[in-house]
């Protein structure tokens, strides 16, 4: 045990040392298909997204730059641009909606894709 970590009871033994209910193979297995799986995941989502947005026209790839990657209000986006902060607001919900549509779109390929292999 780690000096200042309190002990766990659920983990540990009769002497006070941590232990596991798994076997060690079973715990490496366990930590790699919770730990890597979701990263991957990310990985992919975050290419999938960086592929969308490339589809998009100058000014959405524009706005989602200044409203999220420089972190500007809807309204200091609409100054920077000459549009309102009412039109940037729709504009910002048509984009993220057809964002998250092509995400889900390609979420289902991908799952298609892994049955097709693993069946």
């Amino acid at each position: 045990m780690r000096p200042g970590k309190a002990p766990n009871p659920a983990c540990s033994n009769d002497s006070g040392s941590e232990s596991s209910a798994r076997s060690p193979s079973q715990g490496a297995a366990l930590s790699r298909s919770t730990a890597t799986e979701p990263a991957y995941e990310l990985i992919d989502d975050l290419e999938s997204l960086g592929s969308l947005i490339a589809r998009l026209d100058r000014r959405d790839r524009e706005i989602l730059a200044l409203r999220f990657a420089q972190e500007l209000t809807r309204a200091e986006t609409g100054r920077r641009i000459g549009l309102s902060q009412m039109h940037v607001s729709r504009l910002l919900a048509r984009i993220l909606s057809e964002l998250r549509a092509g995400l889900l779109h390609d979420e289902t390929k991908g799952t298609d894709r892994r049955q097709d292999r693993d069946g």
